[in-house]
């Protein structure tokens, strides 16, 4: 004791200690850029693989990766067809809305994808900040040409984000078949694929 009531302890150790070569070990895993192809998909987390054509999915799994189909109102659907997804839209004034995120909720970078576009239509992707990327938009029945997605703008509103959403919404198309006869008709599909994520 040293008077005050506070106790202080010293004391002295001493080892033998020989050298050895330390190697230091990265536990950090490298990013790895992925590319979701859609060969086989499965409707949970690690579930069975599976290549059966099938419409109105409320979610489609890619590995890590999930696809939710998140409208309300829901008028249109995920699909799974022949190694690509579609979303689809059979209305002309609401989204139908799929939201691709990891099962882990880490962020990712969304680097680029193709698509093909079936029926009058507006496609775009949205960001968790609200901000829209327009991908193609065509009123012809057929849907008109595909344009090139813009790297440019996915690097710079859709790195680092923990989910991406993808809306499609249809175009009424009005056809005159000729001595009075009109066809209206409002669907389209995006169909999705070869998405590369990082």
């Amino acid at each position: 004791p040293d008077g005050t009531g506070d106790l202080s302890y010293s004391w002295q150790i001493s080892t033998d200690v020989e050298e050895e070569e330390v190697t230091t070990v990265n536990t950090e895993a490298e990013s790895i850029s992925t590319t979701l192809t859609f060969d086989t998909y499965s409707t949970s987390f690690s579930g069975n693989n599976v290549t059966e054509d099938k419409h109105d999915l409320s979610t489609i799994w890619d590995g890590d990766y999930k696809f939710e189909d998140i409208s309300d109102p829901d008028t249109g659907g995920l699909t799974w067809w022949t190694n690509n997804i579609e979303i689809q839209s059979r209305s002309a004034t609401n989204w139908t809305k799929v939201r691709l995120s990891r099962e882990d909720g880490e962020n990712f970078d969304l680097k680029g994808f193709t698509y093909r576009s079936e029926g009058a239509h507006t496609y775009k992707i949205v960001n968790p900040s609200g901000d829209e990327y327009v991908v193609n938009t065509d009123s012809s029945d057929r849907g008109g040409m595909e344009d090139d997605v813009n790297t440019n703008t996915l690097e710079d509103k859709f790195s680092d984000i923990s989910y991406v959403d993808f809306y499609s919404r249809a175009i009424t198309v009005t056809e005159d078949w000729g001595d009075g006869m009109v066809h209206e008709y409002t669907s389209t599909k995006w169909h999705v694929d070869d998405i590369e994520v990082y």
